[in-house]
């Protein structure tokens, strides 16, 4: 799937991808909160399976989503386009960068709040407790691995990765 970018000058902005695609479809999403301070405070941008945007599993990883968004909270959610995933990786990367001093909140003070040991799927067949693990079993560096996790590179040595949950 080719990354596809909406048109904002579109009146109706649409994206259009077939049914096989969709679950495997991520996007890139921008996240909007009335805040105190702020009506319609940027939160997060972020690339996302398109199937869990809504249910904000990449958001409840972040330590300042936590602290701000509360189970009553009403979210506007921006999907800016759909694609593979390092291509939205890369394109929610290139957004948040565009964005400098007012980067939103969560990307700017928010961290992984959810640790750094989840199990991850080798294309070996093999399932590893932590990225460390795998890499000391298979001779390959944990920082490559970490990397193709992210959707910064296509595979390590041959080898494909994802996270277990």
């Amino acid at each position: 799937m080719v990354y596809q970018r909406f048109d904002p000058e579109s009146p109706l902005p649409h994206i259009t991808a077939a049914a096989s695609e969709t679950p495997r479809a991520w996007c890139v999403a921008e996240y909007f909160m009335n805040m105190p301070d702020q009506l319609g405070a940027s939160l997060m941008i972020t690339a996302a399976k398109l199937s869990e945007v809504f249910m904000f599993i990449e958001c409840n990883r972040n330590s300042e989503w936590r602290k701000l968004v509360k189970p009553d909270s009403r979210i506007l959610t921006m999907i800016y386009g759909i694609g593979e995933k390092h291509d939205c990786m890369r394109e929610a990367s290139r957004l948040i960068i565009s964005r400098g001093p007012s980067m939103p909140r969560c990307n700017l003070y928010g961290g992984n709040s959810m640790g750094t040991s989840r199990a991850i799927e080798c294309s070996n067949g093999e399932t590893y407790a932590t990225q460390s693990e795998a890499a000391e079993t298979l001779g390959l560096s944990q920082s490559h691995i970490s990397r193709h996790l992210k959707g910064l590179c296509r595979d390590v040595r041959g080898f494909k990765f994802s996270f277990k949950d």
